[in-house]
């Protein structure tokens, strides 16, 4: 059996969003005739951590832990300890806006204002570079090449982000000249969510970037969009270099469960509207809101229903959702075990899908993970944000309403008419399970071994 090295910062038993797709490779490669030896790090911070998810790996999987320098950590717990902020709500629960926190003039503020956030922005800007996980690097890179050596490595796979996994990666390539195959799951330079770098900080990680897609043999990305936005900016890089290998979900983690059964178990008077995952700042969730407060308002649903939140929902919106008029409408649960979580949304009436608000460039490329695991479920979905591949694979589910984020009006007419059919005993869903069957991950990492065996021929 070959054996390929797999970089990647976060993995098990840390849970992050980005543990799942390198933890399901891993689990389904040796299936493929590879053998995952996995190079991770030693002192992840332990304030999310589930040691089942490493259960599902073959008991023979090999983990090497390279211990990581991260000045970030003292930087973020000095300045949360100096500097506690308060928010407040906003103003109108109907047409949340911003949160407001109050800022007093004192020695501490002033501190924080002439020292602590321009060092901040120096450390960001210069020192965190490609990420703040850069700490990993010299390690990481020490025991990968001392795993290489000893394990008799076939093949490196790297995952981002974070995009430090990728320069070990390549230094690990211009020293053994080993075949690589460099996954990206979001963009590098082209993130949304990055802030306003200096322009040469930008420049040099473009030269970067560059320099990882050259020197792998195979690039993989979760999705079209994604891969030809990459095929554009790096014209000068052979198209044919570029591939995609979707999310998807594990049907080992549905086994045992009906959604059927689960759904006729847990049935309600109410209408039972469930998300999943975290509720980000940026995103359609405010008007959604609106939407909601509009069909409260018209007094055509009444009390009869209740949206149950599974997962982070970030302090800004905590006060909007604890007042009137949704405080008697909702039910924020936290973070579930994965298996608890996928009993919630089969138990699901609807269940909700809040599109994250990323730039024009990239809002119709962006497919969120956990859209896999809500087909999967074979309940009704309700999706508010932009149209776009995401949008795209709602509606072939044959389980999906998508409604423009803007469109206020539409979506509180949707609730009010998902609403209805529950009255009527008329919620029904046809999931279209050729094409969702589509994603499930050892099908998927089929593909991935495929692209392994492409870079071994494209390295010879």
């Amino acid at each position: 059996m070959k054996k390929v090295l797999i970089i990647a910062y976060d993995f098990p038993p840390t849970r992050t969003s980005g543990v799942y797709r390198p933890l399901k490779f891993a689990k389904y490669l040796p299936e493929f005739g590879w053998q995952p030896i996995i190079l991770t790090v030693k002192n992840y911070p332990r304030e999310l951590m589930d040691e089942t998810l490493l259960d599902q790996l073959p008991p023979e999987t090999l983990i090497r832990r390279a211990y990581s320098w991260e000045l970030i950590r003292l930087e973020k717990a000095l300045f949360t300890r100096l500097f506690k902020r308060t928010p407040q709500p906003a103003q109108s629960a109907e047409a949340p806006g911003p949160i407001e926190v109050e800022q007093r003039t004192t020695l501490l503020s002033l501190i924080r204002k002439y020292f602590f956030s321009p060092l901040s922005w120096f450390t960001n800007s210069f020192l965190y570079v490609p990420d703040d996980k850069i700490g990993w690097l010299p390690l990481a890179v020490y025991k990968g090449l001392k795993t290489i050596r000893r394990e008799k490595i076939d093949l490196i796979y790297s995952t981002s982000p974070p995009e430090t996994n990728h320069v070990v990666a390549l230094l690990l390539k211009l020293i053994t000249n080993k075949p690589w195959v460099a996954d990206f799951r979001d963009p590098w330079t082209d993130n949304s969510i990055r802030p306003d770098f200096p322009r040469v900080r930008l420049k040099y990680e473009n030269w970067l970037e560059h320099t990882v897609i050259r020197k792998a043999d195979v690039v993989v990305h979760v999705g079209h969009g994604l891969a030809q936005m990459a095929r554009e900016k790096f014209a000068d890089i052979s198209p044919e270099k570029h591939h995609i290998v979707t999310n998807g979900f594990d049907e080992a983690d549905f086994e045992g469960l009906n959604a059927g059964e689960i759904y006729e178990l847990n049935k309600t008077k109410y209408l039972n509207l469930v998300n999943v995952g975290t509720i980000y700042e940026r995103s359609a969730f405010e008007h959604f809101l609106k939407g909601f407060a509009k069909a409260l308002a018209s007094q055509k649903i009444r009390s009869n229903v209740r949206i149950t939140f599974v997962g982070d929902v970030i302090p800004m919106w905590r006060p909007i959702l604890g007042k009137q008029p949704f405080k008697d409408h909702v039910d924020l649960v936290g973070l579930k075990p994965h298996r608890e979580t996928i009993r919630l949304m089969m138990a699901a009436d609807v269940l909700l899908l809040i599109s994250f608000a990323a730039d024009e460039r990239t809002r119709d490329k962006i497919i969120t993970g956990k859209i896999f695991e809500l087909i999967r479920t074979g309940r009704p979905i309700f999706m508010i944000g932009w149209k776009g591949e995401c949008s795209e694979i709602v509606e072939k589910s044959g389980l999906g309403k998508f409604v423009p984020w803007h469109n206020v009006d539409l979506i509180s007419k949707t609730i009010i008419e998902y609403y209805n059919r529950e009255v009527n005993d008329e919620l029904k869903a046809i999931p279209n399970w050729d094409y969702i069957n589509r994603f499930e991950r050892k099908g998927l990492t089929g593909d991935l071994a495929k692209f392994f065996e492409l870079a071994q021929e494209r390295c010879l």
